[in-house]
């Protein structure tokens, strides 16, 4: 995906909010070291690197009534939405049921890119 999107055969966007999510896990797992390198090359890769505003948190708080994903969840979805992206790579199986959008898990990725 990251080649794909370093390439330009496709746009990649991420929020402020997948930063620190690397960023959290790769502390949970005591790796900062490569938690860097990705957080790094993630940023740089993408094709922009989103804001999360104060608009982006009260979508999510209304999206919480329609569907079951979790804050973090709902946080991506707000910023997809109020910037008009359709599509997100994620193992996160929650996003299934918003019919708003399309989930691609990463496994899936490269089948999907080449039947799109």
């Amino acid at each position: 995906m990251l080649e794909s999107v370093a390439g330009e055969e496709l746009e990649g966007y991420a929020s402020v909010g997948v930063l620190q999510e690397i960023l959290y896990r790769f502390r949970h797992l005591k790796d900062m070291s490569v938690g860097r390198q990705i957080f790094d090359l993630f940023s740089e890769t993408a094709t922009a690197v989103l804001s999360v505003t104060e608009q982006d948190v009260y979508l999510a708080r209304s999206l919480s009534e329609k569907h079951s994903c979790g804050p973090r969840g709902l946080l991506h979805l707000a910023v997809m939405i109020n910037n008009s992206i359709a599509t997100i790579i994620s193992v996160d199986k929650d996003f299934d049921s918003v019919g708003s959008i399309e989930r691609v898990d990463p496994l899936d990725f490269e089948g999907w890119f080449r039947a799109g």
